[in-house]
Formats: structure tokens, C-alpha cells, sequence
């Protein structure tokens, strides 16, 4: 699964500019784009979030995604 990295997040958070983008983008509230951020939810992942964030960042698209192990379910 692909996440955004801890550190983007962490550099993301407070960034208004980012989540004004976001926000305006997805057209939803400003808490939900930080409940976004919180959570990692797959939003962020999505090619649109990606290029926000890298526009307003300087990062490259590379440096925002990361792959995260699946999470196993006991059963």
C-alpha cells in the first residue's frame, strides 16, 4: 500500500498553503484535509494530492510516496 512519507506529513501539516490547495482541490472542509494528513489517509496518495503537494513543497513525487507493509489480520 502507498502512504505518504512521516516526514512530508510532519512538513505538511501546518503548511497552509498545502491544505488552502487541498482544500479548494477536493472541496472539503478544512478540518477534513487535516484529519487527512493525521490518519495518512489514501486521498493524499491520489496523482492530484501528490502534485499539490509537490508544487507547494519543491519535493519530488518520488520523495512524497512511500510503500507500507500490509497490515495482517488475525483470523
Amino acid at each position: 500500500m502507498t502512504k505518504i512519507s512521516d516526514t512530508v506529513r510532519e512538513r505538511i501539516k501546518e503548511n497552509r498553503r498545502v491544505i488552502g490547495r487541498l482544500v479548494s482541490h477536493f472541496d472539503r472542509h478544512y478540518r477534513t484535509i487535516q484529519f487527512w494528513i493525521e490518519k495518512n489517509d489514501a486521498m493524499l496518495t491520489t496523482p492530484d494530492a501528490v502534485r499539490i503537494i509537490s508544487e507547494e513543497t519543491g519535493l519530488n513525487p518520488s520523495d512524497i510516496l512511500e510503500e507500507s507493509e500490509p497490515s495482517k489480520v488475525e483470523g
